[in-house]
């Protein structure tokens, strides 16, 4: 799904998925745009904050745990590769999350901009390619406004495999009279990834 940016789309998201009162866990340190959005939609921030161990952070893995078997807590805001840390998690963390999330039933919004800007030696592995089953209990948000330095065109990818999820996305989308991103930003994302150099 077309949007004119990931912020706007979790806007969308918190409408489409969520009610006042539910809660959105984080792991901070993280994107403030993930703060910033839950006020207006009268959600609760829950923080599973990340473990500081030497020059990198890990999961706590026992913390996500408490926090999604709070049946309130509807969302996971995950941010991979993570954001301000730069950790790229490995597939066992992420078959970790996923396998927390899908038990209780809370669904991940994995924030994937930084994707493309990883140190050589390491590997993104994209949440939702790990399995049919977590695709579908995944929404992945990627742009090209990190990579080729577009943020002023306002596009995003949203992407939904699960068709359930994708109709109450759009629903809302169309509530709000937003509907795709301007055609010269999506020129520029069609360009960005199909025609530029290394």
């Amino acid at each position: 799904v077309p949007y004119p940016g990931v912020h706007g789309a979790l806007c969308a998201m918190l409408g489409a998925y969520t009610k006042p009162g539910d809660g959105v866990i984080m792991m901070p340190p993280t994107w403030p745009g993930f703060f910033h959005v839950l006020e207006d939609y009268g959600c609760v921030r829950v923080d599973n904050p990340l473990i500081q161990a030497g020059n990198t952070y890990n999961i706590d893995f026992e913390d996500l745990e408490e926090k999604v078997r709070n049946p309130k807590n509807k969302l996971l805001f995950f941010c991979s590769p993570q954001n301000p840390t730069g950790c790229v998690w490995t597939r066992d963390e992420l078959l970790r999350v996923a396998d927390i999330c899908l038990r209780n039933d809370v669904l991940i919004i994995s924030d994937e901009l930084h994707s493309d800007l990883i140190m050589p030696g390491y590997t993104h592995i994209p949440m939702a390619s790990l399995s049919p089953e977590i695709s579908m209990n995944t929404i992945s948000c990627t742009a090209p406004s990190k990579t080729f330095n577009l943020a002023g065109m306002y596009v995003s990818n949203i992407i939904i495999e699960n068709e359930a999820l994708r109709d109450r996305f759009n629903k809302i989308r169309a509530k709000y009279g937003i509907f795709r991103p301007n055609i010269l930003a999506m020129k520029a994302c069609e360009i960005a990834y199909s025609e530029c150099a290394p």
